[in-house]
């Protein structure tokens, strides 16, 4: 059979040619794909071969180079409609596929169709490509979507380098110091560890998984989502006075947290839903260096999965403030995560790859991961850590690298911009952020209500719940001066304790035999007997100072 010789200028679409099956748009293809090599991602060259060669024969000897890509029609009337393809992607990845046709020519077409497509730059290219992340947005019902005040002191216009300076001894550790609130944001550190309970449903998720791949890569998805919270934020989180506590139940999750101790200081944690528990105990240092602040939380957490009864642990990592004495303050994470699991698999985060950079000259936000099982590496994570976490096979990854880092670079150029190799799966989204995001301590939805008291809920809290402190409310409010006043009486109290030995033992927490802080239970049954009132005078001081407050503004605007 003469096959047509009549040129084509163009080649129909994929789907025309599924519908058509025409030998000669076969024929059209192959001399399109020659003209328009550029728009292919291997060199591409096309021949026939006549009916009585042997087609593994005929590729041997007519492809010298191995980067092509090779059709070959078989049999001259075309009744079986035989196709042979051999494909040889560079430059590890190498294949054979023969497709066969027993009831009418060119059945298989379709699956000539995907792999073209999978070839061609212009529809379906491996290079990494930016696309724009529609962000969810969650909120619970009736919670607060900004603070009370208009205004704030933040800590980007104080010179917290003048604010330092007279306190510190060179290497000294900034959470034994009694810090001005201008440095705070309206939290307690034991509120700022609550946030972690924000995306706790990819840890539902990864208890109803059947795959331990598919469980540890949601597990380090909640990882990296723990941390977005962090985007932007420098202040920090007031210091818990011993044996304060914090409770949240929300999303199904019941979380609770408890200051063990003030020297060194030590958060217990406990959270538990009905397919997870976390466990947590956090003991953070703040040091200062020639470069900046270094913050290490010297957090080590623990999760356990109901239903299979497997356990993760980690470490959170070092976070670094840069240019404090000069320069506009930015931070980054300063050291990698080890995802450990009793199973078989493990997972390992980076926050400190090369070739990345931000062109706004602000934080490092990248994240790249690899999931191993056993030694073997089987996928890779990838991500910006305030934004989204995607997966992909390793060795797609590892070939398209140095693509997605420069990409992920101008990504970074525009608000919620992702990077997406094709191929991945978009394991995690951030949630949308609040409109007075900026002007109000870069805090997400879910954090702005962590200092409510709803209708009902006062007659249930300890008196040591944070959202009982006195000076942490006055700042919440805006009143920067009076929380100023009622810290300092708090932190006088607590050393007035300690001078005259009171015993402060804690009330939830206790340690087992191993020296680790573990949960006692019952504190949901709600019998505080045991809870000392720790805020009761600076809680007088604060209405004291707020009610003058309060005339005085009265008298401005009359």
């Amino acid at each position: 059979m003469s096959l047509p010789s009549r040129p084509y200028a163009s080649v129909p679409s994929i789907a025309q040619l599924v519908e058509r099956r025409t030998v000669e748009q076969w024929v059209s293809l192959g001399r399109w794909a020659r003209k328009n090599q550029n728009q292919f991602s291997l060199d591409v060259s096309f021949f026939l071969v006549e009916p009585e060669l042997n087609p593994a024969d005929r590729c041997r000897r007519k492809t010298s180079r191995r980067r092509s890509l090779h059709f070959a029609f078989l049999d001259g009337d075309f009744a079986l409609g035989r196709f042979f393809l051999c494909f040889f992607p560079p430059p590890l990845l190498r294949f054979w596929i023969f497709l066969f046709s027993e009831s009418r020519p060119f059945s298989s077409l379709y699956k000539f169709g995907t792999a073209c497509q999978l070839l061609k730059g212009n529809e379906m290219s491996n290079k990494p490509a930016i696309e724009q992340i529609k962000r969810p947005k969650m909120l619970c019902e009736g919670q607060r979507n900004r603070l009370p005040a208009d205004e704030y002191i933040h800590i980007e216009t104080v010179s917290v380098w003048e604010l330092l300076k007279p306190m510190l001894r060179w290497g000294a550790e900034l959470f034994r110091m009694a810090m001005p609130v201008q440095v705070n944001e309206p939290l307690s550190f034991l509120q700022r560890l609550s946030e972690n309970t924000l995306y706790s449903d990819l840890l539902i998720k990864a208890n109803q998984s059947e795959d331990d791949v598919e469980r540890i890569k949601l597990v380090s998805a909640f990882v990296v989502a723990t941390i977005s919270s962090n985007y932007k934020r420098l202040a920090k989180p007031f210091n818990p006075l011993l044996l304060e506590t914090y409770e949240l139940e929300r999303n199904g999750v019941r979380y609770l947290a408890e200051q063990v101790s003030h020297h060194p200081p030590i958060s217990a944690v406990y959270a538990e839903s009905d397919d997870f528990v976390v466990e947590a105990v956090v003991s953070p240092t703040l040091g200062v260096n020639w470069t900046g602040m270094v913050a290490i939380p010297n957090a080590k957490l623990k999760l356990t999965l109901k239903r299979t009864g497997e356990t993760y642990t980690w470490d959170a990592p070092k976070c670094s403030i840069c240019n404090v004495v000069v320069g506009k303050m930015y931070m980054n994470f300063a050291s990698d995560v080890t995802i450990k699991s009793s199973g078989k698999c493990l997972a390992e985060l980076s926050f400190t790859g090369k070739g990345y950079s931000n062109p706004h000259g602000g934080s490092d936000l990248h994240v790249e991961g690899v999931i191993r099982k056993g030694d073997k590496p089987v996928t890779a994570l990838y991500g910006n850590w305030a934004l989204y976490l995607a997966s992909c096979d390793y060795d797609l990854f590892k070939k398209n690298r140095k693509d997605y880092v420069k990409t992920f670079n101008e990504s970074l150029k525009a608000e919620d911009q992702a990077v997406i190799i094709p191929g991945s799966k978009t394991i995690w989204v951030a949630n949308v952020l609040p409109p007075l995001f900026d002007e109000q301590f870069h805090l997400p939805y879910y954090v702005l209500s962590l200092n409510e008291i709803y209708e009902g809920m006062g007659d249930n809290l300890p008196p040591t719940d944070s959202r009982r402190r006195p000076d942490i409310r006055a700042f919440d409010e805006g009143y920067c001066d009076i929380a100023e006043n009622v810290k300092r009486q708090l932190e006088n109290e607590q050393r007035e304790r300690a001078r005259n030995s009171v015993a402060q033992v804690p009330v939830w927490f206790e340690k087992d035999e191993n020296g680790d802080w573990k949960y006692k239970g019952k504190y949901w049954n709600r019998k505080y007997a045991d809870s000392p009132d720790l805020f009761v005078n600076g809680n007088e001081v604060y209405l004291e100072l707020v009610n003058l407050a309060r005339k005085a503004e009265e008298r401005l605007t009359l």
